[in-house]
């Protein structure tokens, strides 16, 4: 996750990292807790959700060097679309996390197993 933050803003938080890299850890003994396929499933309707956005906000990474604050608004925003997408998908499927500190979590995760990248 760290390389990954740290490509499109140099000067990101080592602390925050740090944060980031417990969140990680404990959204992966979550994981865990469930069968393969509920926890591919919900982690794929994720990595799609946060695709797309990716692809629809990648002119906001053009940039060289972004401040800390417009990484951490990107993250919301894959957060936030996620958090839509899980919840129309959950009209037809159910998913074992209903938490939004749990799909933060995921979307973390997501970027730190090189499922997501900003470029």
């Amino acid at each position: 996750m760290d390389a990954k933050i740290e490509s499109i803003c140099s000067n990101y938080p080592k602390k925050k990292l740090g944060f980031f890299a417990r969140k990680i850890g404990a959204v992966k003994k979550e994981l865990q807790k469930v069968d393969h396929r509920d926890r591919g499933s919900y982690l794929y309707r994720i990595f799609e959700a946060c695709e797309e956005k990716l692809f629809e906000l990648a002119d906001q990474f053009a940039e060289l060097d972004l401040p800390p604050d417009k990484v951490d608004s990107i993250i919301d925003e894959l957060v936030s679309h996620a958090e839509q997408h899980l919840t129309d998908k959950s009209k037809d499927y159910s998913y074992a996390f209903k938490s939004k500190d749990t799909l933060r979590n995921a979307v973390l995760e997501l970027f730190d197993s090189c499922f997501l990248a900003f470029d």
